[in-house]
């Protein structure tokens, strides 16, 4: 699942998935790489 939305600091670009389902990274990895380029650094948040 893919978030846009524009905040204090200016626009933003999320990405939600469920880690332990392979395809849903995969699909996650797809939409940033196609959002924003290649992966650099990853940052995992768990609420």
């Amino acid at each position: 699942m893919t978030f846009r939305g524009t905040a204090p600091g200016g626009p933003f670009f999320s990405v939600k998935c469920d880690v332990t389902d392979t395809r849903q990274v995969d699909a996650a990895y797809r939409d940033i790489e196609a959002e924003l380029g290649p992966v650099e650094v990853l940052v995992a948040n768990r609420r």
